[in-house]
């Protein structure tokens, strides 16, 4: 089973990034669906099954450290690099700095079950996947904030690919208190 963990964003946050995310272009670039945007937190890839409960477990052993933070999304970036756009996404401004430590907290917790730590992590939402080269218009929205919510958990989802695209399921939302 595919798996990773993510932060969900709320309604609010979605319509506004989508609003954005519908301004590019339909040809050569595949959009988030709107129920998809969240933050990814740690990729799991495919995971036996039966790895499930202790990846749950190990999960629940961290969260106790970590408390409700506030969490802003904030500009738009591009991976690999501007030049050459395969990925458009949103930043997090405020609460950087927590995901990043929650994502190292993650990390460290699931090494001891072999998942291999994130490398150079950044904290962003995905918006869109960008198959070739695309004129993008987005300057006046390169620092613009798409607002604030309260990161209250966290989820393991499960992507199950299609031809349509992922659909996502939540296995598990671990509050945050």
């Amino acid at each position: 089973m595919r798996m990773f963990l993510g932060i969900p964003i709320s309604s609010e946050l979605k319509d506004r990034v989508w609003k954005v995310s519908t301004r590019l272009p339909d040809d050569g670039v595949k959009r988030v669906e709107y129920d998809n945007l969240h933050i990814t937190l740690k990729f799991l890839g495919e995971v036996d099954e039966r790895l499930k409960d202790r990846i749950i477990d190990n999960i629940d052993a961290v969260l106790p450290e970590v408390h409700p933070f506030p969490l802003e999304l904030k500009g738009i970036g591009f991976f690999p690099n501007e030049r050459f756009v395969r990925v458009i996404w949103i930043g997090v401004g405020k609460g950087r700095e927590e995901v990043i430590k929650l994502s190292r907290m993650i990390d460290t917790s699931l090494s001891s079950l072999g998942f291999s730590p994130e490398h150079d992590y950044v904290p962003h939402l995905t918006i869109a996947r960008v198959k070739k080269k695309i004129p993008l218009n987005l300057n006046d929205v390169i620092d613009q904030s798409f607002g604030e919510m309260t990161v209250n958990r966290i989820v393991l989802y499960q992507s199950r690919l299609t031809p349509k695209g992922p659909i996502y399921s939540e296995i598990k939302s671990f509050e945050l208190r």
